[in-house]
């Protein structure tokens, strides 16, 4: 057999796996700013309107937003974060203007699994996805079914992005939507998944 001739194969076939790999890796964090995007425009957060007429528009596509990767758990699932003053977020067509609608909170996080290219509010939007986010972790489980404290203990023990996924379940679970840890930044007051303490 010939070495040269296979090397090259093999060095094709790793090519072809790390372009596959980085364009996969790519269209999801595609996918993340699309979702990001959309749920601030649909929950009011980001507000665009026609300069000539004031009419609301609801097209993210013109929407630029900056977001960045802020931890991982076990392999397929990413978190990311929009915060204001920090990321920018601008228009597209200069015949639209930007808004914000927030308050005191400034912050808007969102997990993302990437083998089902699901993404769930975790902070800051109008409505939260956690109980969502917990099954999606237990279907790519290799210890099987995990319950619900295992899972928010691992999160709150290896990934450190400022949410006490505990409390934050807690609050849920008893539908404490005045709790701190529950709140919506369009309220004037913290985020869901108040800091650590």
């Amino acid at each position: 057999m010939n070495t040269k001739a296979s090397n090259k194969k093999i060095n094709k076939i790793v090519l072809i796996l790390l372009a596959c790999t980085f364009l996969s890796f790519q269209k999801s964090n595609d996918n993340v700013n699309q979702y990001f995007k959309s749920c601030l425009l649909g929950e009011g957060i980001v507000e665009l309107r026609n300069i000539k007429d004031n009419k609301r528009i609801y097209n993210a596509d013109i929407l630029y937003l900056e977001t960045e990767e802020i931890g991982h758990y076990e392999g397929y699932l990413t978190f990311h974060r929009y915060k204001i003053g920090e990321n920018k977020i601008s228009v597209t067509d200069k015949n639209v203007k930007l808004g914000l609608v927030t308050s005191s909170c400034n912050e808007y996080i969102i997990a993302h699994d990437i083998e089902s290219n699901k993404s769930f509010r975790l902070k800051g939007f109008n409505s939260n996805d956690l109980f969502f986010l917990i099954e999606s972790i237990n279907k790519h489980s290799y210890e099987g079914k995990r319950s619900a404290k295992k899972i928010l203990k691992d999160l709150n023990e290896y990934v450190d992005i400022d949410i006490d996924f505990i409390k934050l379940f807690e609050a849920i679970k008893k539908m404490k939507f005045d709790s701190e840890y529950l709140i919506k930044c369009i309220d004037g007051k913290p985020a869901h998944g108040r800091t650590q303490e």
